[in-house]
């Protein structure tokens, strides 16, 4: 895109468009490093083929710079054509979209999560912005009511405390003199255009800022807002502890394939087994054990194909997988007998450690054969029988699907880095862990997976050979490879048996 004016601090970018109106739009902190490449929205705007100007930073200072009189300005000079303009800015540029509000004539101000200031003396403000972005000639920087005009919509998540805390600010300032409306942005945290994204959501946007009414830009932000990945990622998990029923109706009902960009949240690892987890510790297992296994078909049955690696698929259901509060599984490195905590049940690495379902009792599985884990004296040692060293689950209370494990040092705590310690003091939230049973219906969808990576292996040779002179080549010697490779020949090629 043209630069219009490069600075040592301020960047103007110009997108010549085919609307009868001109979006205007100001970049967020931590941008610095595309001042020159790109500019907020970019993307949406040439794609929609909106005129637009985009201001970027080299700095991040709120764009309070002796350069903001130079891009003011030359903006001025080109929106005069325009009648309609559209000022949209996120966070650090919300402040612009509406201090400079005015003086360029907007007829409309998108303001994403805006600060009323950052100067401590006026408000209160997190110590890292004063740290980070505030400097002395930014003091009274607070908005302003003459410098604001327009319709004015402001957008925030009402969860965000600091956020909620500026918009109040900013409404008393200026609510009686500006057509002020708040738009609530739920589940969004701060980077709120994250669940507005989407070249055609935001383009929506966009058209409903330029020509619709206040109802219409609300509308069609709630309506976006709504069915955005990002957005119901965020509520999943804000609510995974509370009502993991109720998002686990919504993750595998009818209505989420509505959506399309929401389908691949089931192979989100970090999103799906979080609420595997808090439906596992509210003793809903049925449903924990489904969610899982959708994740697993997901992530490999529709994603990796035959490049996976499952161990111990002959496992039966009477026994079940360890995962710790962050949603991890147990595992342990016979080298060094050491345990760790794994993302998945996919792991290459380590044996998975089990728990029988009977009496709880920790075990592994070595070539068929099952090993009950034991500790002494802060080391781990296998044993063929169960015997009183042999270490097992302890229940929280009864029926809670909560268990602790006691080792004769403390108590077994799992970390957010994976690592596993046996000798914790506490019997808290890390020490708390949960069973994940192996379901029949999971064993069974392994073992028919492993059959279908032989005949997606089988398919792979298949491709590169002659297939109609293999079938009729008598020559080949005999084996029962070649021979159940030439039977699926004959299947694929129609050929009677």
């Amino acid at each position: 895109m043209p630069i219009l004016y490069e600075g040592t601090e301020l960047v103007l970018h110009h997108h010549h468009g085919a609307t009868d109106y001109v979006v205007v739009t100001f970049v967020g902190a931590h941008e610095t490093h595309n001042a020159l490449s790109t500019f907020f929205l970019e993307p949406v705007l040439v794609k929609n083929n909106i005129t637009s100007f985009g201001i970027t930073s080299k700095v991040d200072f709120w764009y309070i710079s002796e350069e903001s009189c130079n891009i003011i300005n030359i903006l001025k000079e080109n929106l005069q054509p325009y009648d309609n303009i559209v000022l949209i800015g996120l966070s650090m540029g919300a402040y612009p979209a509406l201090v400079w509000s005015r003086e360029l004539r907007a007829t409309t101000i998108f303001s994403m999560v805006p600060k009323y200031s950052l100067d401590p003396n006026e408000c209160n403000i997190l110590p890292h912005y004063v740290e980070n972005n505030y400097r002395p000639q930014m003091a009274g920087m607070a908005i302003k009511k003459e410098n604001i005009s327009g319709r004015v919509f402001i957008a925030f998540d009402p969860r965000h405390e600091h956020d909620s805390y500026h918009c109040s600010l900013i409404q008393e300032e200026i609510y009686k003199n500006c057509d002020l409306h708040f738009i609530k942005i739920f589940f969004a945290d701060h980077v709120i255009s994250q669940s507005l994204s989407g070249s055609y959501e935001f383009g929506s946007i966009i058209n409903a800022l330029a020509h619709g009414t206040e109802q219409d830009i609300i509308q069609t932000v709630s309506n976006v807002r709504r069915k955005n990945v990002n957005n119901i990622r965020n509520k999943f998990l804000i609510y995974k502890d509370k009502k993991p029923f109720l998002i686990f109706k919504s993750l595998t009902g009818k209505s989420i394939r509505k959506y399309s960009k929401c389908m691949h949240l089931l192979a989100e690892r970090d999103t799906v087994m979080p609420i595997v987890n808090s439906l596992l510790r509210k003793n809903l297992i049925r449903e924990g054990c489904k969610l899982h296994e959708i994740f697993i078909y997901n992530t490999v049955f529709k994603t990796e194909k035959n490049n996976c690696f499952i161990k111990n698929s002959f496992l039966a259901e009477n026994i079940s997988y360890i995962m710790d509060h962050h949603s991890n599984f147990i595992s342990i490195n016979i080298e060094n007998m050491k345990f760790h905590s794994l993302p998945s049940i996919l792991g290459k690495e380590n044996h998975y450690v089990f728990v029988e379902n009977s009496d709880k009792n920790l075990c592994i599985f070595v070539n068929f054969q099952k090993l009950f884990i034991c500790e002494h004296d802060n080391l781990l040692f296998f044993s063929e029988e169960k015997n009183n060293k042999t270490l097992y689950l302890e229940d929280i209370r009864i029926e809670s699907n909560i268990y602790y494990i006691k080792t004769s040092i403390g108590y077994i705590v799992a970390r957010p880095d994976t690592s596993v310690n046996l000798n914790s003091p506490n019997c808290l939230e890390w020490e708390h862990f949960t069973c994940l049973p192996n379901s029949q219906n999971f064993s069974n969808s392994i073992r028919n997976f492993d059959k279908n990576c032989e005949i997606l292996e089988d398919i792979a040779w298949l491709n590169s050979v002659e297939k109609q002179s293999i079938v009729n080549d008598n020559s080949i010697p005999q084996s029962p490879e070649t021979s159940k490779k030439k039977n699926i020949l004959k299947r694929l090629l129609k050929i009677p048996s």
